[in-house]
């Protein structure tokens, strides 16, 4: 078990004061076949349920007790138990890992657009390669009409093909949502309906998941469920007319168990869903991005957020099953080993 800290290039935008610094636990678990596997729980401020010191004691005593004849009887099972979501989630990745006798290619990601207009413009046109299928903007970070500026000149440098996530946050009220759509409608002219269109879906345009199906009656924008996900571990499908997509952290939701059970019913229902980050260092991504190509192959999951670090653990995860490089390590901290008896 070892402790991380690691500098962010801005202050994350979270709901309370934002954060320049990344902390969290790397689990690192070895088969006794000399297999490794890594896992990580980095409790997200202002989102997750628990701290990162009440992670850390969860973590502690669950993998005191995988390594225990109790962890031998009861593996997966016995993590479930959402104490700490981030710890079900390392541990579980780490047991994962080990089962995983070769990576797959890492999916396509939907880039995240940051900044102000000029920002966002000079990223697109100095786009190298194949366009990505979906971009990820953030809106609701200040007044409507310059969300509707930013999107309107976005979708002026974007092919036809392309289309957009927009992230609320669920910081819009329902009267702020439907003048976003109108706006973005009237002032896009004749393409208005489609720059509609072309936005795949909202997530979480207000706090009150309610008011989602009316919000998608008036504007036929769809939406997508985030934050409300954690709150409501089951989705009625047929009762939110207008959902596209479910957003799953694994890092605020919990162990791999719980998302898959939560991702079943969705899949079989026609809804898309998205693994993503909620800014883990690279170790969490990549397990992340390794998940979302086994479980929902072809899905482009939300992990474009390593940039926002100064430096990562490593720049590129080993093969499976071998460990990572001295260098590496070196940047971490061991707090805790044990052998099972």
């Amino acid at each position: 078990m070892f402790k991380y800290e690691l500098p962010l290039h801005y202050a994350l935008p979270l709901k309370a004061d934002g954060i320049n610094v990344r902390r969290g636990f790397i689990v690192e678990l070895t088969d006794k076949y000399g297999r490794v596997a890594y896992g990580e729980a980095s409790p997200l401020p202002s989102f997750s349920v628990e701290s990162l010191e009440q992670a850390g004691r969860v973590l502690y005593s669950q993998l005191h007790c995988l390594v225990s004849e109790k962890g031998k009887q009861s593996q997966i099972n016995f993590f479930s138990s959402g104490a700490s979501p981030s710890a079900s989630f390392a541990i579980e990745s780490a047991l994962w890992g080990l089962s995983v006798k070769h990576w797959l290619p890492s999916p396509k990601l939907a880039p995240l657009l940051l900044g102000d207009v000029d920002c966002i413009r000079q990223r697109l046109r100095e786009w190298k390669g194949g366009w990505p299928s979906e971009f990820k903007m953030k809106v609701a970070r200040g007044a409507v009409v310059d969300d509707v500026k930013r999107v309107i000149a976005v979708f002026k440098l974007l092919p036809e093909s392309v289309s957009i996530r927009l992230d609320a946050n669920q910081k819009w009220t329902l009267s702020e949502a439907l003048e976003f759509s109108y706006r973005l409608l009237t002032q896009a002219g004749t393409n208005g309906y489609g720059v509609l269109k072309k936005i795949a879906y909202i997530e979480e345009p207000t706090a009150n998941i309610a008011e989602f199906p009316g919000f998608y009656r008036e504007t036929g924008i769809g939406y997508a469920l985030d934050e409300s996900i954690q709150h409501c571990r089951t989705v009625n499908t047929l009762g939110y007319k207008g959902l596209k997509a479910v957003v799953i952290k694994p890092t605020l939701i919990g162990g791999l168990h719980d998302c898959r059970q939560l991702t079943n019913g969705l899949l079989l229902a026609g809804i898309r869903v998205i693994l993503s980050s909620s800014f883990e260092s690279i170790i969490g991504i990549h397990c992340l991005a390794q998940l979302s190509a086994h479980w929902f192959p072809g899905e482009m999951p939300g992990l474009d957020t390593l940039s926002a670090f100064v430096e990562n653990i490593i720049e590129e995860m080993p093969e499976s099953g071998y460990p990572l490089p001295e260098a590496a390590l070196n940047k971490l901290e061991l707090v805790w080993e044990e052998e099972q008896t």
